[in-house]
């Protein structure tokens, strides 16, 4: 079974809809990771789930994005606040960006560096 590569949703003139790549969620969620001080993206292949630069999105059969984030922290950081503000700012930019896309972000600390 593939994986579906786009979320469709309906637009707000009615006229169709808008389809979202999981490769274009998920360059909205590292651009949004880079805002948050401390942290890094930890960035690999993992099995069949293609990482973006440690971002990797997965579409649920209900039609939600599932963001999933492995990081890196930098020594010193507080980890549950860095992880809550990557969640903060990653939801922030995929809902002003992908509009009425139903998303969900896990963040997983990959490495202190």
């Amino acid at each position: 079974m593939a994986m579906r590569d786009y979320i469709t949703i309906n637009n707000y003139s009615g006229l169709g809809t808008i389809g979202y790549s999981r490769a274009a969620i998920a360059a909205v969620a590292h651009g949004a990771l880079k805002e948050v001080d401390g942290v890094s993206a930890f960035g690999k292949k993992k099995g069949p789930v293609m990482m973006n630069r440690g971002v990797a999105v997965v579409f649920t059969k209900e039609g939600k994005a599932v963001i999933k984030m492995e990081v890196n922290l930098a020594r010193g950081t507080n980890v549950p606040e860095a992880a809550e503000k990557v969640q903060q700012s990653v939801a922030t930019a995929v809902a002003q960006m992908c509009d009425l896309v139903a998303f969900d972000v896990q963040v997983k600390v990959m490495r202190i560096v």
